[in-house]
Parts: C-alpha cells; sequence; structure tokens
C-alpha cells in the first residue's frame, strides 16, 4: 500500500463522527429506513414510518460479549495489538474500504475457486476488522448453505437452519444476532442438500433487502460457496456489489483462478484476490537477520 493510500484509509477510518460512507443513492428496492443515531446516514423511509429505525433494529438483536480467547484458539483474531495476522486484515480492510467509498459498495462476497482456501477464515475475520471501526455496522452472512463453516469457527454448536429464515418462516431475531457492538452475524448450523434452490426463490432475496432495509449495516460480507463448486455464487451475483477471492497459497493452480475468474467476469466485480496460507520468505529472511543483529 502506498503511503497516500494508508493516509486517505486512515482518514477514512477515524471520521467517527460522520457516515462512513457516504452514497450518491440508494437503490429502490434496498431503501433503508430513518437511523436517528448522531452522525450516521439519514435516509427517508420507503413506505412503513412505524417501523424500527435501523438503530432500534440493531440494538434489539440478542447480543453476546465476544470470547477473545475462544475466537483466538479458532483462528480469529480481535486484537490488532496481540496478533500478527489481526494487522493484516487491517491492512486488508483499509484497501478494501478505499474501493467500496470509491464504488459507492455494501455487500460483498467472499468466495475462492475450490474447497480448503479459507474463505470463511478470511470473511470471519475481515468482518472483525471492519467491526473495530467505532463508526462501521458490518453484518456478516454464512450463505454457503452446502458446508457451511462460521457458526463452527465462532464457536457456535446450538445455530438452527439460516434456510427457515431465508424462506421467511423465522423471524430476524431468531437468526440474526450481535457479537460486541457493531458486528451482527446471520450464521447457519445445518448443510442443506439443494441451497441453489433456496438461493434462487425469491423469498429469499426478499428477506435479505428486508435484513438490510432494517439495518442498515454499513458493510455486508457474505461467505459464499467455492465458486467452481456450484452454481450458488452466480445464483446470488445479481444482488452482491463485489467479489473478494481467496486463494490457497500452497494448492490453487493459476488454472484454478483463470476459470473462476472467467467464470464471474461480467457477472460481478472484482474487489481482489487474498492469497491465503502464504509465507513471504523473504520477510522471515529479513526477520532472521533482525534477531541475529544484522548477520
Amino acid at each position: 500500500m502506498s503511503e497516500k493510500e494508508a493516509r486517505d484509509a486512515a482518514d477514512l477510518q477515524t471520521r467517527s463522527a460522520q457516515p462512513l460512507f457516504l452514497r450518491q443513492s440508494a437503490p429502490t428496492s434496498r431503501l433503508p429506513m430513518p437511523d436517528q443515531r448522531p452522525g450516521r446516514e439519514v435516509f427517508a423511509a420507503a413506505a412503513d414510518t412505524g417501523a424500527k429505525t435501523p438503530s432500534a433494529s440493531w440494538d434489539s438483536l440478542w447480543s453476546t460479549t465476544l470470547d477473545h480467547t475462544g475466537l483466538r484458539r479458532n483462528g480469529l483474531f480481535t486484537d490488532p495489538t496481540s496478533s500478527e495476522i489481526a494487522g493484516h486484515f487491517d491492512v486488508l480492510r483499509a484497501r478494501l474500504l478505499l474501493l467500496i467509498a470509491a464504488n459507492n459498495w455494501t455487500r460483498i462476497a467472499v468466495t475462492s475457486p475450490t474447497p480448503g482456501c479459507g474463505k470463511s477464515f478470511v470473511a470471519a475475520n475481515l468482518a472483525l476488522s471492519l467491526a473495530r471501526l467505532p463508526a462501521c455496522r458490518t453484518l456478516l452472512i454464512d450463505l454457503d448453505l452446502r458446508a457451511p463453516r462460521l457458526a463452527e469457527i465462532f464457536g457456535r454448536n446450538d445455530v438452527p437452519a439460516l434456510s427457515g429464515y431465508l424462506l421467511g418462516l423465522e423471524s430476524m431475531e431468531s437468526q440474526v444476532h450481535r457479537l460486541g457492538v457493531n458486528l451482527a452475524v446471520a450464521l447457519n448450523g445445518v448443510p442443506e442438500a439443494r441451497p441453489y434452490e433456496i438461493l434462487q426463490d425469491p423469498e429469499t432475496i426478499h428477506t435479505l433487502d428486508a435484513l438490510h432495509a432494517r439495518l442498515q449495516p454499513d458493510i455486508t460480507i457474505v461467505d459464499l460457496p467455492p465458486a467452481l463448486e456450484s452454481d450458488d455464487v452466480l445464483a446470488m451475483a445479481p444482488h452482491l456489489d463485489a467479489v473478494l477471492m481467496v486463494v490457497d497459497g500452497t494448492a490453487t493452480t493459476p488454472d484454478d483462478i483463470r476459470r473462476c475468474s472467467t467464470l464471474l467476469d461480467g457477472q460481478i466485480p472484482f474487489a481482489g484476490i487474498v492469497l491465503n496460507k502464504s509465507q513471504d520468505r523473504g520477510l522471515a529472511r529479513l526477520r532472521r537477520a533482525r534477531r541475529n543483529g544484522g548477520r
């Protein structure tokens, strides 16, 4: 990251008295309801003026305190001062925020070419990093209905199937919970045999739009299945703003990346590629040299 990018990102992240993103317009299907909290954006309500404001809906969510020790055991890092890995995600956050602000994005998908690349690990840590910003409400949704992982890595073994909520059979409060102050999560504890039909159901899109209208998150991170393993990513592409591709530095091939890029080209903008499970050998040599007194 250049020095100018770092300055811009730092400035963007510290304007806590101002809206995090100044959107030019809100699409009709995504009009947020008015938010009465000082320092946040205020949009006119599309219809039901008696509905809860986003602040009230957010505060009504069942909330738990972040278990920092338990999350760290599961590969999630909440404190950038205690883990170098958390610092890496803060750098990713800074770069992503610049893209989000420049393109008026709010819904970011995270996928990978194939299983095992660590996309859920990246999605969760990115959401935790974003949630550390005091002016940023972040929503994390597990839409990898075939092989959900987020409930496990967040240490939750009591999560019901997300499909009931998506299809309008359960309330928002029964499925969407708040972790800490600025992070809401919609987790899934039950794999689905035919997720494509659920994701393509108009009721699912209506539910997701209603969720965003009620909570009005600044950024939504959506964990999706591997793009080359199913049609689920293509099913959701029209309803998302951009996609972040996670690749495995030890296993993903150039052909995997090329095929995934070709598949998604023209369907959804790319926010970037995250190289996971990699090691900067040059940096490792530099650290060893410093420990040895420059030798």
